[in-house]
């Protein structure tokens, strides 16, 4: 009896589906790029969940004839390609042929579609790679493909699948990550029968970019232009005070295909050196034009990266054209005042930019930096919320007063980053000023949590943010979690939110800065099922964000009001990621050290 046996048709297109459709959002991918190449300018993506039960997508497009809908679910079947030349020169969104054979493998497939001029058109009906039912119907020009009970027949794979909301992000994701690269055709997601995200044509890309990335990120993007022989370069770079804490928002495209390409990020990085702080990535849409004979699509069963033929140059380019939009742009911060508020997002909404709580004799709390510029609108404000402030009693903790006799010492920094202190009577300590604050402001945020009166802050302008969809519909699954944390928000049309009031620990942070952070959080971070997991996950966000940073000179006295609040705090030895807050050398450990034990 043989061993090696030739696969039966069904088989081999189910592992072709696994190379190429790996979840609900790989189908959308598949199908809208078909529908790109089929030149329409009106696309509606419909989903209902779970994103297994249906995925529809109705186009303006070209349409079929009967005999080529028919052809169209052959394995390796193509319009778009002839010849090997022709898979070197790739000119469309896709050519690989077993997409839609791969997706009715492990699906069931209603395709309707008319050409344009034709009386009627054909309805087709594909289930498991076999066609069931073909007929001549009426309908308008263009087509519409239904995938129902997608991997009904290959429970394997449906079972690791993520849940519901991450699916769906990855829909959006992608269907937004296509939509920014054709501005001038107008697209539509409905899901669950109701309009998520409508974008109509637009005349420039910045204007498809606001309707994406929201008006605040878009008010900040500068363009960006090179022109070369074999490549152009066109797109916007965010300012860095849009900057974000990974390179989500970072879109490469090269001949309109979204790729991921780590030596372009490399570039931009570059480009922006010292203007940016560590760990924080500017915002980029960026479209590459070249021959496609210089680049190879074909590297990845999804096509999402591609190999240059002269990456050196391609890095060079990039880095040059990036380099000259940021010497020739303003790109000094803007002081919002606040009768700015209602127009756009200011630059920190918090009273006065505190990192730590600084306790004097009257228990009366400090910023630690200079105060705020003296703008007179800015400063009538201030001034009006301080004697509000006075009005309203603190729901914090009172911060115990530097008059008591203290147990530990600050004798000075260490690299701006540590405290080194006597401990009386026991030696002498290292602290870490990041880690400890860290903890401080986690069991402040975690007490919050538990309390039945939460200690919230009313803000008193409410901070308007406008992001992307997918951060929009991140903050919806998480709004539960952000309330009972102590944050009241309230989410409006669109992907406009209002922050009304925040936890009372977080008063004095730049709570722009912490929402941003914490939607980006929520986007990157790992798949989490319980509720306190998710809690927990934006608690030690915030914490890590609001705490005081490595390489922050403190005065003597905020090193004292550090080690009185960490004094105070429970499980004071870590930081909430469990790395030691405190490092201590006994007075014996130092005798034994100079040899005089």
């Amino acid at each position: 009896m043989p061993i090696v046996k030739i696969l039966p048709e069904n088989l081999i297109n189910q592992i072709a589906a696994g190379e190429v459709i790996e979840r609900p959002s790989s189908v959308v991918k598949e199908l809208v790029e078909n529908a790109i190449d089929a030149q329409a300018d009106e696309i509606i993506l419909e989903v209902q969940t779970p994103c297994t039960s249906v995925i529809k997508i109705t186009d303006n497009g070209l349409g079929m004839s009967k005999e080529d809908a028919i052809l169209a679910f052959e394995r390796h079947a193509t319009s778009k390609i002839d010849s090997q030349d022709d898979l070197f020169n790739i000119q469309t969104m896709g050519f690989r042929g077993e997409a839609l054979a791969s997706i009715a493998s492990i699906a069931e497939v209603v395709l309707q579609t008319k050409e344009k001029g034709k009386d009627s058109g054909t309805k087709l009906v594909c289930k498991a790679s076999k066609i069931e039912k073909v007929d001549e119907i009426g309908r308008k020009e263009g087509t519409q493909i239904e995938v129902r009970e997608l991997f009904f027949n290959t429970p394997a794979r449906k079972k690791y699948l993520k849940n519901e909301y991450t699916e769906y992000s990855n829909i959006l994701e992608t269907f937004v990550n296509i939509a920014l690269a054709y501005p001038n055709i107008a697209f539509k997601l409905i899901k669950n029968e109701k309009p998520a995200l409508e974008l109509p044509k637009a005349e420039k890309l910045k204007d498809r970019i606001t309707a994406i990335l929201g008006s605040t990120v878009s008010e900040f993007m500068i363009p960006v232009f090179y022109g070369g022989k074999d490549l152009k370069i066109k797109g916007y770079i965010g300012k860095p005070e849009v900057a974000r804490s990974n390179r989500k928002n970072q879109y490469f495209y090269i001949n309109d295909r979204k790729i991921n390409n780590f030596v372009l990020s490399q570039a931009i990085q570059q480009a922006f050196n010292t203007l940016l702080p560590n760990k924080l990535y500017p915002i980029a849409v960026l479209k590459f034009e070249i021959d496609p004979k210089e680049i190879d699509v074909n590297v990845h069963p999804r096509k999402l990266e591609v190999r240059f033929k002269n990456q050196r140059e391609i890095f060079s380019a990039l880095f040059s054209a990036i380099k000259a939009t940021l010497e020739k742009n303003v790109l000094t911060p803007k002081i919002t005042t606040f009768s700015d508020e209602k127009k756009k997002l200011p630059t920190n909404n918090s009273l006065s930019n505190i990192q730590i709580k600084k306790p004097t004799s009257n228990n009366s709390q400090k910023s630690f930096t200079s105060p705020k510029p003296s703008i007179k609108d800015t400063q009538k404000a201030l001034d009006f919320s301080k004697d509000l402030m006075s009005e309203t009693p603190t729901l914090e903790r009172e911060p115990r007063s530097l008059d008591r006799e203290l147990k530990t010492v600050p004798i000075g920094q260490i690299a701006n980053s540590y405290i080194l202190a006597e401990e009386r009577e026991k030696g002498v300590v290292i602290i870490d000023q990041h880690a400890a604050h860290e903890r401080i402001m986690y069991t402040e945020l975690m007490d919050n949590l538990e309390k039945e009166k939460k200690a919230i802050q009313p803000l008193l302008v409410p901070l308007t943010l406008e992001v992307s969809h997918k951060e929009i519909e991140a903050l919806k699954q998480n709004l539960n979690y952000l309330k009972k944390i102590g944050f009241e928000i309230e989410i409006f049309s669109g992907s406009t939110f209002v922050v009304n009031s925040i936890p009372a620990c977080l008063t004095q942070e730049n709570i722009n800065e912490i929402m941003l952070g914490i939607l980006d959080d929520i986007v990157e971070g790992k798949n989490v099922h319980a509720i306190s997991e998710v809690q927990e996950r934006i608690i030690h966000y915030i914490a890590c964000r609001s705490a005081v940073k490595f390489g922050k000179s403190l005065t003597h006295e905020e090193q004292v009001a550090l080690i009185n609040q960490l004094e105070d705090t429970k499980d004071k030895y870590t930081c909430p990621h469990g790395r030691p807050t405190v490092l201590a050398l006994t007075y014996e450990d130092l005798e034994k050290k100079f040899k005089r034990k």
